[in-house]
């Protein structure tokens, strides 16, 4: 969808929740709030999130709503706009809660807002359901009405570097390189460990705190010269990280980034610069998860492509599995009461588009194995594991090494 579409439906996003029908004709709609990035420097993943939200609000409304105690309800969600800003995430959360009286949370977009967003959920007792947030700290504080679809961000390299084991020759060496905020932070800590545990050399290992820093953390790399360079942040991060390592010729045997691979903008902006690069996914459209309201993965992908002109990345996909946790605890709740649906959430164990939607005592999903990709081509390839593996890795990469 190109982002002239994307900024028109933002605006009709933000603006107060319409009726599901005139005065009389059933209950009121289901309200859900949400504060996500619509505009800043998280702008283009928080807008991935929006879309996954509608996709599923659409999908629900033109079903006859959700079932609730013998009664059908539609659904409408208010946004606001946190401008990517932790801050006014937690202020705008309470301003759902307090002023416009929502009936649950939907989660931001990131680590640090999705902390600032549980912690208000939690102290006003309403529940939210987020797919947008992955730091442990999120899941160890205790909150007892956040449920998350996300791995911890820890665990997501692991699948690159379990892939790096099984060739040969494979990569010995490793750097690594991480923005400085709660998720990134975490994702490159567990890579190092667990890089560590496969019997990888981790040579290097740097923080940053703005892009600015990137030509001189990765100019001291070239001299380092490691099989495997490993980039912790978001997608903005992420197209400057590969233009710059482009700019100062570090040339790795391949490089690996969080996040952004799996977004199909990252190829639209970066072009033949974004092949051969790995990355990880939580969902992928190749899957074979069937269930509830969407039905196969396959066919959510091809609603989404009907609707938004391009394959769904994993965060629309999260976004979407959101609201079928919410359909589903609703439905098996009977009630609109905060409790009643924090703990039929609690309980929930079913099979979506998703995959298997089961959360532990610590509100964290159960079961959401993560796969490897590589850009090939401009197409986004299933290398890792095998058993879901729609291609085979291209290592090292051609050339010089350099997207």
């Amino acid at each position: 969808m190109g982002r002239r579409v994307k900024v028109a439906l933002i605006l009709v996003a933000l603006l107060p929740p319409a009726l599901a029908g005139c005065a009389g004709e059933g209950p009121e709609p289901v309200l859900f709030g949400c504060a996500l990035s619509l505009s800043g420097e998280l702008e283009e993943t928080g807008s991935l999130y929006l879309e996954g939200y509608e996709l599923w609000k659409e999908r629900v409304n033109s079903g006859g709503g959700i079932s609730i105690g013998g009664e059908s309800y539609q659904v409408d969600i208010l946004y606001y706009d946190d401008e990517s800003d932790t801050q006014q995430t937690g202020e705008l959360v309470e301003k759902l809660i307090t002023e416009d009286g929502v009936d649950f949370l939907l989660g931001p977009y990131g680590s640090s807002a999705n902390l600032e967003a549980a912690a208000v959920a939690d102290e006003y007792g309403v529940p939210m359901v987020q797919g947008g947030g992955a730091a442990e700290e999120i899941f160890t504080s205790g909150f007892e009405y956040v449920f998350g679809l996300l791995n911890p961000a820890s665990d997501y390299f692991d699948s690159i570097l379990e892939w790096g084991t099984g060739i040969e020759p494979g990569p010995n060496t490793v750097a690594i390189v991480s923005a400085d905020d709660v998720f990134s932070l975490s994702a490159a800590e567990g890579a190092e460990q667990y890089a560590g545990e496969l019997g990888y050399d981790v040579i290097s290992f740097a923080t940053f705190e703005q892009e600015g820093d990137l030509p001189g953390i990765l100019g001291n790399l070239t001299d380092d010269d490691p099989d495997m360079v490993l980039f912790s942040a978001h997608f903005e991060e992420a197209l400057s990280f590969v233009e710059t390592a482009k700019d100062v010729g570090l040339s790795p045997e391949m490089f690996g980034i969080t996040v952004a691979p799996s977004d199909p903008a990252f190829v639209d902006d970066l072009g033949a610069d974004a092949d051969y690069v790995f990355g990880t996914s939580q969902w992928v459209p190749d899957v074979s998860y069937n269930g509830s309201v969407f039905g196969s993965a396959e066919g959510y992908a091809q609603l989404f492509q009907q609707e938004y002109g391009r394959e769904p990345d994993y965060h629309s996909a999260a976004a979407s599995a959101c609201g079928v946790s919410y359909q589903l605890a609703l439905e098996e709740a009977g009630s609109l009461d905060r409790d009643d649906v924090r703990d039929a959430l609690g309980a929930l164990d079913a099979e979506t588009f998703y995959g298997r939607i089961n959360f532990g005592a610590d509100g964290r999903i159960a079961y959401c194995p993560m796969v490897a990709v590589q850009i090939q081509d401009g197409n986004i390839v299933i290398i890792f594991p095998e058993s879901l593996a729609t291609g085979s890795a291209s290592y090292p990469a051609p050339g010089d090494g350099t997207p």
